[in-house]
């Protein structure tokens, strides 16, 4: 759909959220992030989904991935190279703290898996979050990149 505001052109697209482009600018609509409790095994598409993911680990965890057939379907990446992305936000504070995405069925995982716990210090190495991208690489499978 596309609607005049001013000299911009709008182009409203709906999938998960709504975006809104202005000239080369992409404004969107953030859902509700999701607070994984300190005891989550698993990172489902449902989780994904909302964008944002935290969790405040009381010791290291290792979070399960979803499968590649649940996360093409329940990401809706309804063809090769649709892709979906995410944070994983580490609230810890506690040095020992980790967080680490495990594989699953149909997953290749391309980069460091693993989201620290925050340091505050000025020369800290571990902000606490990590940006990952999901993408659909077969109708069976996905892979995930650490993006940053």
């Amino acid at each position: 759909m596309l609607k005049y505001i001013g000299q911009h052109i709008v182009s409203i697209v709906a999938r998960f959220t709504s975006k809104v482009y202005f000239d080369s600018i992409v404004l969107t609509t953030q859902l509700d992030q999701v607070n994984l409790a300190n005891t989550a095994t698993a990172l489902t598409a449902g989780n994904i989904l909302s964008g944002i993911v935290t969790c405040t680990p009381n010791d290291d965890e290792s979070w399960q991935l979803d499968t590649a057939a649940n996360l093409i379907s329940g990401l809706s990446l309804t063809g090769d190279n649709f892709s979906y992305d995410f944070s994983v936000i580490n609230l810890s504070t506690g040095g020992a703290n980790n967080i680490t995405l495990a594989t699953h069925t149909g997953l290749t995982l391309v980069g460091n898996m693993n989201i620290h716990a925050q340091d505050a210090t000025d020369d800290a190495v571990s902000i606490g979050s990590g940006r990952f991208r999901v993408r659909r690489t077969s109708s069976t499978a996905v892979t995930i990149y650490r993006l940053s």
